[in-house]
Protein backbone atom coordinates (compact mmCIF):
# COMPACT_ATOMS: atom_id res chain seq x y z
CA UNK A 1 0.00 0.00 0.00
CA UNK A 2 1.35 3.40 -0.83
CA UNK A 3 2.19 5.71 2.54
CA UNK A 4 1.54 8.89 1.04
CA UNK A 5 -2.21 8.61 1.27
CA UNK A 6 -3.35 12.25 2.56
CA UNK A 7 -4.58 12.35 6.13
CA UNK A 8 -8.61 12.94 6.17
CA UNK A 9 -8.23 9.87 3.71
CA UNK A 10 -6.44 8.11 6.32
CA UNK A 11 -8.52 8.76 8.93
CA UNK A 12 -12.06 7.88 7.10
CA UNK A 13 -10.81 4.43 6.28
CA UNK A 14 -9.67 3.73 9.82
CA UNK A 15 -12.94 4.95 11.09
CA UNK A 16 -14.47 3.18 8.37
CA UNK A 17 -12.67 -0.18 9.70
CA UNK A 18 -13.39 0.51 12.97
CA UNK A 19 -16.84 0.65 12.52
CA UNK A 20 -16.71 -2.55 10.51
CA UNK A 21 -15.18 -4.26 13.39
CA UNK A 22 -17.41 -2.76 16.05
CA UNK A 23 -20.20 -3.82 14.33
CA UNK A 24 -19.25 -7.18 13.70
CA UNK A 25 -18.46 -7.90 17.15
CA UNK A 26 -21.22 -5.63 18.93
CA UNK A 27 -24.27 -6.62 16.75
CA UNK A 28 -23.47 -9.59 14.43
CA UNK A 29 -21.65 -11.80 17.80
CA UNK A 30 -19.09 -12.76 15.38
CA UNK A 31 -16.47 -15.60 16.62
CA UNK A 32 -14.84 -15.16 13.57
CA UNK A 33 -14.01 -11.87 11.45
CA UNK A 34 -11.28 -12.06 8.50
CA UNK A 35 -10.73 -8.15 7.80
CA UNK A 36 -8.42 -7.63 3.87
CA UNK A 37 -7.46 -3.93 2.65
CA UNK A 38 -5.74 -3.80 -0.33
CA UNK A 39 -4.79 -0.90 -2.65
CA UNK A 40 -4.60 -0.56 -6.49
CA UNK A 41 -3.85 2.67 -7.72
CA UNK A 42 -6.58 5.35 -7.07
CA UNK A 43 -8.90 2.50 -4.89
CA UNK A 44 -8.01 1.59 -1.80
CA UNK A 45 -10.58 -1.86 -0.93
CA UNK A 46 -11.95 -2.97 2.43
CA UNK A 47 -13.97 -6.50 2.74
CA UNK A 48 -15.04 -8.14 5.90
CA UNK A 49 -16.60 -11.23 6.69
CA UNK A 50 -17.76 -12.71 9.84
CA UNK A 51 -19.84 -15.28 10.95
CA UNK A 52 -22.16 -13.50 12.97
CA UNK A 53 -25.97 -14.03 12.78
CA UNK A 54 -26.38 -11.48 10.09
CA UNK A 55 -29.50 -8.89 9.22
CA UNK A 56 -32.03 -7.98 6.60
CA UNK A 57 -30.58 -5.89 4.18
CA UNK A 58 -33.54 -4.68 2.84
CA UNK A 59 -34.61 -3.04 5.73
CA UNK A 60 -33.34 0.71 5.92
CA UNK A 61 -32.33 0.69 9.40
CA UNK A 62 -33.24 3.97 10.62
CA UNK A 63 -31.67 3.53 14.28
CA UNK A 64 -28.73 1.83 13.00
CA UNK A 65 -25.91 5.15 13.08
CA UNK A 66 -23.52 3.08 12.45
CA UNK A 67 -24.26 1.43 9.09
CA UNK A 68 -25.52 5.28 8.12
CA UNK A 69 -22.65 6.62 9.44
CA UNK A 70 -20.23 3.67 7.13
CA UNK A 71 -22.27 4.83 4.00
CA UNK A 72 -21.97 8.74 4.53
CA UNK A 73 -18.16 8.23 5.08
CA UNK A 74 -17.84 6.36 1.85
CA UNK A 75 -20.39 8.46 0.01
CA UNK A 76 -17.63 10.78 0.97
CA UNK A 77 -14.77 9.20 -0.77
CA UNK A 78 -16.65 8.26 -3.72
CA UNK A 79 -17.12 5.14 -3.09
CA UNK A 80 -19.49 2.22 -2.86
CA UNK A 81 -20.56 -0.62 -0.55
CA UNK A 82 -22.19 -4.00 -1.21
CA UNK A 83 -23.97 -5.38 1.63
CA UNK A 84 -24.51 -9.24 1.96
CA UNK A 85 -25.74 -10.91 4.64
CA UNK A 86 -27.61 -14.35 6.14
CA UNK A 87 -28.06 -16.10 9.68
CA UNK A 88 -24.66 -17.71 8.73
CA UNK A 89 -23.35 -14.08 8.30
CA UNK A 90 -21.87 -11.23 6.67
CA UNK A 91 -19.68 -10.05 4.12
CA UNK A 92 -19.10 -6.16 3.34
CA UNK A 93 -17.50 -5.10 0.38
CA UNK A 94 -15.84 -1.40 0.05
CA UNK A 95 -13.90 0.26 -2.96
CA UNK A 96 -13.07 3.23 -1.96
CA UNK A 97 -11.16 6.65 -4.28
CA UNK A 98 -8.10 7.75 -3.21
CA UNK A 99 -5.59 10.20 -4.18
CA UNK A 100 -2.94 10.36 -3.20
CA UNK A 101 0.68 9.03 -4.65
Amino acid sequence: MKKKIPLPIQLNIYRIVQELLANALKHAEATSILLQCSQSDDRFMITIEDNGKGFDTGIEHTKSMGLRNLKNRVNYLKGKMEVSSDPQGTTINIELKIDGE
